[in-house]
Order: structure tokens, then C-alpha cells, then sequence
């Protein structure tokens, strides 16, 4: 083992050890701490534990509650629902039907004490006045008044003789209308709850109640009102029941209305209705000091949480006393547990820590050893890959700011003309490899600023001062004495004599090109030419023949004209002769005759020689100076057809032109038109 390694296990065994002390130190030192921080350290827990703890539980009674009160309000849902659908359609249920159906809904829902459905007068069926005074299901007044309650044994019907009791708004002893379960839905048409109030079933009969109730409706007319009754010991007992599960019973709650009426609690079963403040005056201070959350009563400490709770049309609200005790019994418990096992982790740790340190320090050793082995077989490996390299390799250290060659292969030696190690040592540090010491320093530069450069492109010099081009790469290495410079040399230069080679011939194609391209330009100038001159020859030669065919076109009428004018001048003549010798009248006649279809030749076939001449003369003007007009579309026509007549003619064809009754005005250029007709 070299001596660095040794030197550097002492150190680290000596670390190691220092460490493991100091670390037991630290470890006796922090048991001390923790005891006293685990006190704060524990409450604030526990703290955190309780709010969440509670959250869930006041969640778990809220939802406990709106089941509840929606079981209840299921059966009113549906006998409104089947009562406004019937009297829709017309398909009432008869009363007795109806009743019957009341009644299996009540016996289906186990929540509900009572349950009833009241109508307006002549809303159901219209037919009260069949009904007065049937009790069995209707007023005296014949109104329809259903109202079944759930007795120990069965279910019990209870008449209604007077309709009008439903509509009672006489203030019961806390402010709240007797007929609030009926009132509520009809006014606000919408879904209802009261406050307990006492009901007399009959005579000497009253039963402490809470009435859930809605509109009946069709459309926006009001038919009654159907509802349930939840009898309020029962509910003290249902929400007791819902407690009852959390802190092993020992909860005491107080659910309250909006006035703050008990409606239902552990502590004083029997009072379920009063008023808070005739119940108990130390929960109403409670109550009415929002931001109190710790009471004590007889040596007893219970944490007081709040609860609001949206039902229906109410808002009631929870108050929920827990002990303080039952709360922290379980973290207390938890928490010695904890500082146990805390002291037997740490010993645990400490003893493992110095068992790990051993290990370590063995391991350590081994590694090294093997490490060392290694060292040497990977120098003897690079080593013999360094000489068996085909491309020039050298190896150079820094040392005071200069790189020392180091190593050099076979091939860096035969590349640069030296015959051992010691001479290139030499001419490396002289820097006589490099033609250009510019060069050498730009190259320098860059790898003391990267570390490292791929691909420099840089003449150097063999022994014999024969240059070459080369393309460097090197690579600034970390070593443990000092950096290692590695430098691989490639030599292009037959690469770069061919690639100026390959510019030349590159030159002389592009002059070829270039050559080559002109005259292929000035063969397309004259080409360009040859067919300017050959379309103005066509357009000559259709000249020619569209004259052609113009001057035939003219002979025509030309001669008719001259034809008509010599007779007329004959029979002028014969008319001056005739003065002389004796002029008769129906000579007279027979002249003005003769003179009449003379210049009705001559007027015809002058103007149909005019039209020709206005439209050759028209089209010609068009297809030489390209000007906008506006023209009619049928003139453009017919002067094109009038030109081409003659070619027409003869080719035995007929042509016929169809426009609409209003012309199109066109404003164009008519010498380009023409000519697509043409």
C-alpha cells in the first residue's frame, strides 16, 4: 500500500472515531433536551389533533341530523307530488284512496309520528259540497283533511271537524303561530320546519311535536299542505343516539333553535321545548360568549365547540361540551410510548453507529488494497494502448504555469521525426512544434478556458521542419498531482489538398457555367425574337384576309349603290328628254316611282357599306389602342360578326346571336374581348 493511502486511512479512522464520541455526547445531551421541549412540543399536537378530530365529529353529527330531517320530509314529498300530478291530469285518487295511501306512507317512514295532508276548499276534487259532514275523510264543510298518527299498537285516524283551524294565527307562549305548519308552505311555497309545540290529539291527550311540511301545487295555484310530525322525545332520543358513538357517551350536547328553544339534549331530556335560559343558565352564558372554548363545572374541564346547522327554512344550532380528560388521555398515552421508544432508537443507533463505523474501517480497508491493484492494472492497460495507437498521442502535466510531455506513443514519434522521449521532451517545451506560436497560443487559451477543444485546425512542424496541417484535440484532465493534458493529433493534410483541389475544379466548372449559361441566353434572345416577328407576320397575314373579307363585303353594297345611282341618273335623262318633246303626267308618276326605289337601293346599300366601314374602323381603333368604354355587349357582337361574315359565309355556317330584352352595359376594354372572339 502506498504511503498516501496509508496517511490517508489513519486520518479517516481517527474522523471516524472522534465522530462516534462526539456523537454520544451530542445523543445524551439532546435525550436531556427532549424531555422538556416534548411537553410544548406535545400540546401544540395534541391541539391540532383535537381541532381535527372535532371537525370530523361535528361534521359526521351534521350530516346525521340533514339524513334525518330529509327521512322525515320524504313522505310529505311524496303524497305532494302524487296529489299535485293527479289533480293535473285529472286522475284524482278518491278520498278514500288517498287516505289509504296516507297511511301506508306514514307506517313506511319509522322517523315520522304523524302524517297528514289538508286541502283548500274545492281544490282536489271540486266536490266538497258532496262531502259535508264525512268525517271519515273530509270537514264538516266537506274540505278534504286527512291526519293519520302512529299509536303503540296501530295506526289511529283523527277527524277534523273544522277546516278553519288550519288558518289559526294565534300566538302560542314563545311568539309562534299555532297553524305555523300550515301557514309556512302556503305563504313562502317552500319546503317548512316549526318549532316544537304541543298538539291536543283529544281531550286530555297532548303530545309535544315538530311539524315538517310543503306546498302541494300545481303550477302557482296552492291546493293544501302535506306534511309529517316528529315527535320530539322520540327526536331527543334519535339525536342522542347520533352522539352517543363519539367519546365513549360522554358528550353532553344541546341542539337549539334560532330563539334558542332546546330541541334536543343529554343533560335535560325532559325539558325538550323551554327556552335555554328557563332550562339552565350557566350553558345560556355559554351560548352568549361565542369565543369562550373552555368551561368548568364541578372540577370538570370540557372544551366547548359550536355548531351551525341549516335546516330547511331554520338554522339551528349545536353546542357541544366535551371533557378535556377523555381527549388527552389517548395523546398522553401516545407520547410516553413515543419518548420509550425515542431511547431505545438511540441506543439502538449509537450501537449500530459503532458497529457500522468497524465495518466501514474494514471495508475501507479492503478497498484500498484493491483499489491499488486496480491503479496499476489500468496504467499498465492505457499504457500499452497509448503505444499501440495508430493516431499521435502525447500526454503533458502542468507544472509552474508550463504543460511537461509526459508521454508520447510510437505513432507521435514517428509523425514528428524524433528518436526517443527525451528530444521531443525538448522541442515540446521549446515550442518548436508550432509553426505558428500565434497559433499555439489561441489554442493554449481556449483550453485553459473550456478545458478542453475538438477539432483545432493548426500547421505544425516535423524535426525537418517539413509542415503539415493538422486538426488537434485535447482534453484538460484532473489529476491527483497535478493536470494532465491529453493531445490528439490528426493529420489533414492530404485531406486539404484535396479539398483545394475540389475548389479549383469548382471555380473552373462555375466559368463553365457561366460561359455555358450565356450563350444559352442569347439563343433564348434570339428565339424571343424569331417569334415576335413571326406572330406580327400572323397577325399580318390575318389582316390581309380580314381586309380581304371586308373589301368583298363592301363590293357588294358599293356596287348596288352605283347600280341604283346609274339608273336614277338614266331615268333623269329620259325625264329631261320627255320636258322637251311633251312630259305627261304618268310619265311624271312612272319617274318618281322609278327615282324612289333608285334611292331606297342607294340609301340601303350606303349605309350597309357605312356600318361595314364604322366597324372595321371601330374594331381596328379597339384592338390598337386598348382603351376602356363603356360598350353594350350585343355591339361588340355584332361588329365581330360583321368582320367575320365573309370567313363565316363560306365555311357554310350560320351564327345567332339571343340577348335579353335590356342590353348589358359592360365598361371593359373591347380589343381584348374582340380578339378572344376573333
Amino acid at each position: 500500500m502506498s504511503g498516501r493511502l496509508r496517511k490517508s486511512l489513519i486520518i479517516s479512522t481517527s474522523f471516524l472515531l472522534l465522530s462516534f464520541g462526539s456523537m454520544l455526547l451530542l445523543a445524551i445531551y439532546l435525550l436531556q433536551q427532549a424531555s422538556s421541549q416534548s411537553a410544548k412540543d406535545a400540546w401544540a399536537q395534541a391541539q391540532s389533533s383535537i381541532e381535527f378530530q372535532l371537525f370530523l365529529n361535528a361534521e359526521t353529527i351534521s350530516e346525521n341530523i340533514h339524513n334525518h330531517i330529509q327521512r322525515a320530509i320524504e313522505t310529505p314529498e311524496l303524497l305532494a307530488l302524487m296529489a299535485s300530478k293527479t289533480v293535473e291530469k285529472s286522475e284524482q285518487l278518491s278520498r278514500n284512496q288517498l287516505k289509504t295511501l296516507v297511511a301506508e306512507a306514514l307506517r313506511a317512514n319509522p322517523v315520522a309520528n304523524a302524517a297528514y295532508i289538508h286541502f283548500e276548499p274545492d281544490a282536489y276534487d271540486g266536490a266538497d259540497k258532496c262531502h259535508r259532514g264525512n268525517l271519515e275523510h273530509s270537514s264538516h264543510d266537506g274540505t278534504l283533511e286527512i291526519y293519520w298518527v302512529r299509536q303503540p299498537s296501530a295506526l289511529q285516524f283523527y277527524a277534523t271537524p273544522d277546516p278553519d283551524f288550519k288558518y289559526q294565527q294565534q300566538p302560542d307562549a314563545f311568539g309562534q303561530s299555532e297553524s305555523e305548519w300550515y301557514l309556512c308552505p302556503s305563504n313562502t311555497r317552500q319546503r317548512c320546519i316549526t318549532a316544537p309545540f304541543w298538539w291536543q290529539l283529544e281531550e286530555g291527550v297532548q303530545v309535544q311535536l315538530m311539524s315538517v311540511t310543503l306546498p302541494i301545487l300545481v303550477g302557482d295555484k296552492l291546493l293544501g299542505v302535506a306534511g309529517v310530525d316528529l315527535n320530539m322525545p322520540e327526536f331527543n332520543t334519535s339525536i342522542s343516539d347520533f352522539i352517543r358513538p363519539l367519546y365513549g357517551g360522554n358528550v353532553r350536547f344541546f341542539l337549539l333553535t334560532e330563539d334558542a328553544r332546546l330541541l334536543a339534549s343529554n343533560d335535560f331530556p325532559g325539558r325538550v321545548g323551554e327556552s335555554l335560559s328557563e332550562v339552565s343558565s350557566v350553558i345560556t352564558s355559554i351560548l352568549a360568549q361565542s369565543e369562550q372554548r373552555i368551561f368548568t363545572q364541578n372540577g370538570q374541564d370540557y372544551l366547548v365547540e359550536r355548531l351551525e346547522l341549516d335546516i330547511l327554512n331554520k338554522r339551528w344550532q349545536m353546542l357541544l361540551l366535551i371533557p378535556q380528560h377523555i381527549l388527552l388521555n389517548e395523546f398522553t398515552q401516545a407520547r410516553a410510548d413515543f419518548t420509550k421508544l425515542s431511547m431505545r432508537n438511540m441506543t439502538m443507533l449509537i450501537l449500530s453507529s459503532g458497529a457500522l463505523i468497524l465495518i466501514t474501517m474494514a471495508i475501507a480497508l479492503k478497498y484500498l488494497h484493491r483499489r491499488e491493484r486496480m491503479l496499476n492494472q489500468s496504467q499498465a492497460e492505457l499504457e500499452l494502448i497509448l503505444r499501440a495507437a495508430p493516431t499521435p498521442i502525447s500526454v503533458a502535466h502542468l507544472e509552474q504555469g508550463n504543460f511537461i510531455l509526459q508521454k508520447v506513443n510510437q505513432a507521435w514519434l514517428a509523425k514528428f521525426g524524433f528518436a526517443d522521449k527525451q528530444s521531443a521532451q525538448e522541442a515540446f517545451a521549446d515550442f518548436a512544434l508550432w509553426s505558428s506560436e500565434t497559433d499555439k497560443t489561441r489554442l493554449m487559451q481556449q483550453i485553459a478556458q473550456d478545458g478542453q477543444v475538438t477539432n483545432f485546425i493548426v500547421w505544425l512542424k516535423q524535426r525537418e521542419q517539413h509542415e503539415f496541417l493538422a486538426e488537434v484535440s485535447a482534453t484538460l484532465i484532473a489529476a491527483e498531482a497535478a493536470p494532465l493534458l491529453v493531445m490528439v493529433y490528426d493529420d489533414i493534410s492530404d485531406h486539404y489538398a484535396l479539398q483545394c483541389q475540389l475548389l479549383a475544379v469548382n471555380d473552373e466548372l462555375e466559368q463553365r457555367v457561366q460561359a455555358r449559361t450565356q450563350e444559352l441566353q442569347d439563343t433564348i434572345n434570339t428565339l424571343a425574337q424569331t417569334q415576335q416577328e413571326l406572330i406580327q407576320s400572323e397577325k399580318l397575314a390575318a389582316l390581309g384576309n380580314m381586309v380581304a373579307g371586308i373589301a368583298h363585303e363592301l363590293n357588294t353594297p358599293v356596287g348596288n349603290a352605283v347600280m341604283a345611282a346609274s339608273r336614277l341618273k338614266a331615268d333623269y335623262r329620259t325625264l329631261v328628254a320627255k320636258t322637251k318633246t311633251g312630259l305627261t303626267k304618268s310619265d311624271f308618276e312612272n319617274f318618281l316611282v322609278q327615282s324612289h326605289d333608285s334611292t331606297e337601293i342607294l340609301d340601303r346599300n350606303l349605309l350597309r357599306a357605312a356600318e361595314l366601314i364604322r366597324s372595321f374602323k371601330q374594331v381596328a381603333v379597339d384592338q390598337t389602342s386598348l382603351q376602356r368604354r363603356p360598350s353594350y355587349l350585343h355591339e361588340i357582337l355584332d361588329d365581330v360578326l360583321l368582320m367575320l361574315q365573309p370567313s363565316i359565309r363560306k365555311s357554310g355556317h350560320s351564327v345567332t346571336v339571343q340577348q335579353p330584352e335590356l342590353p348589358i352595359l359592360l365598361d371593359t376594354y373591347p380589343g381584348p374581348l374582340e380578339q378572344v372572339y376573333f
